[in-house]
């Protein structure tokens, strides 16, 4: 799952991100059928230039499974050091270590905290 706040334009500045203030991005997730899922969680750096490459920082991974009933996930922003938190456009949440079998996961509630 991922989402651009700019929806790939670069033009719209006031969709690019100043995180650098934010604690942590939260979520709410819980899953269909338990499982040991592992989460991956990615922040996107926009482009420095128009028609440039945006930057992925480096995967936070939250291990244990995802249970059947709404869980609080909380990443600290502090992990991601390898893109400018000032101009962040983009992040993603990938599942690896999926059992077999297919089962749905939902997340609710995204959203950056200062506190």
């Amino acid at each position: 799952m991922g989402i651009n706040f700019a929806k790939w334009n670069f033009d719209a500045k006031d969709k690019i991100l100043d995180l650098s203030n934010y604690k942590a991005l939260e979520f709410y997730i819980r899953a269909e059928k338990a499982g040991d899922y592992n989460l991956l969680v990615t922040i996107v750096e926009a482009p420095a230039q128009k028609d440039g490459k945006e930057f992925y920082s480096e995967k936070y991974t939250i291990t244990g499974g995802v249970p059947t009933q709404w869980t609080k996930i909380s990443v600290p922003l502090k992990s991601f050091v390898t893109v400018d938190k000032k101009r962040i456009w983009g992040m993603s949440i990938e599942v690896t270590g999926v059992p077999e079998g297919n089962t749905t996961l939902y997340v609710d509630e995204v959203k950056f905290v200062k506190d």
